[in-house]
């Protein structure tokens, strides 16, 4: 639902997410007494038959949902989207306020990527909502053990838009840099908050959708054909960050059939592909996002190439995050196809 002036005018849609105990609901109940929430609407994913978490954050806010027939990346992705299909035809028909946002907060054992895949490809969803970026809570205790042993956690970094440290004053100051590492090995560019320096629900969906959508960070392309600046690799947590960019323009087509090989060779161990591309006879850029084997539809960027990202002319960068497997060989493979 873009005009033709090129707004969108979609509900933006963003997701929060973190491990178990990271603190989600207390970043929630914080950040939703501002009176920009006001026209916000809450759906909270909860596993469990007696949800707790609503309940929590209720007494701050009145347009809170409860899905909690099982986790929001499986079995409860069907109630997701009559959640939205309701909410939207409730504000349609003015039985509540219009939407201005709607914050969704998984369990803290979801991937956000089947949310994802839901409100872009799901029709009524895509055509009325837009994703609009993760935020992702870290126990700033447990956190960098949380992402060395359980791969929800790594997903959740990998995913992460605007980063949010919480219980900052009972960490140590090596646990906390150590945290701080092991996310940046991860996931470099997102921005990052400590919930005691109590940022805004503005600050946090701004930078979110900011992230997303500009890739703020990108590092800056080498001149020449697509080369690779990594893969880095993370010895916490056997996470590999490959960039590639090149100035050569691609042909549309050809980068498609190089994701159709790349995505399937990554597998679940792709953990989020995200880059700017310049497409041969197209003169904006376009933001790409993949997650495991799943392409995302490929939207114009909105930004300039002046505008801090770090990319001029016919630059493009692509920014692969990998977990174990092959990266020398998904490099290879990937370099190969992208020279086409």
């Amino acid at each position: 639902m873009a005009s033709a002036m090129g707004v969108d005018k979609r509900i933006p849609v963003t997701v929060v997410t973190g491990f178990l105990g990271s603190g989600k609901t207390t970043l929630l109940n914080r950040v939703l007494s501002a009176p920009e929430a006001a026209r916000m609407a809450v759906v909270v994913n909860e596993i469990g038959e007696v949800g707790m978490d609503h309940r929590l954050i209720r007494h701050v806010h009145s347009n809170v949902i409860l899905l909690e027939s099982g986790c929001v990346c499986c079995s409860v992705r069907g109630d997701l989207v009559d959640t939205l299909r309701d909410l939207f035809m409730a504000s349609l028909h003015r039985e509540i306020a219009p939407l201005s946002r709607v914050l969704i907060e998984t369990t803290g054992m979801a991937d956000p990527a089947p949310i994802m895949y839901t409100l872009q490809y799901e029709r009524f969803l895509c055509e009325r909502y837009v994703y609009d970026g993760c935020i992702t809570v870290f126990d700033s205790v447990h956190g960098a053990q949380q992402l060395a042993r359980h791969p929800e956690a790594l997903q959740q970094a990998a995913l992460a838009d605007a980063i949010v440290f919480s219980k900052t004053d009972l960490a140590d100051a090596a646990e906390r840099t150590v945290l701080d590492a092991a996310v940046s090995r991860i996931n470099a560019d997102a921005p990052r908050y400590d919930i005691h320096a109590r940022p805004t629900l503005a600050d946090l969906v701004t930078a979110s959708s900011a992230h997303k959508n500009m890739l703020a960070g990108t590092p800056r392309p080498a001149r020449g054909l697509w080369t690779a600046a990594g893969p880095a690799v993370s010895r916490h947590s056997d996470v590999h960050v490959l960039t590639l960019s090149g100035f050569v323009p691609l042909a549309r087509g050809a980068f498609l059939r190089a994701m159709s090989v790349l995505l399937p060779l990554g597998g679940a161990d792709l953990l989020r592909m995200k880059g700017l591309v310049r497409f041969r006879g197209e003169k904006a850029f376009s933001v790409v996002h993949g997650v495991h084997q799943q392409l995302y539809p490929i939207e114009p960027w909105m930004g300039d190439s002046d505008s801090g990202v770090g990319l001029t002319d016919g630059d493009s960068a692509l920014v692969f995050i990998l977990r174990g497997g092959d990266p020398a060989g998904f490099e290879r493979k990937a370099r190969d196809l992208l020279c086409m």
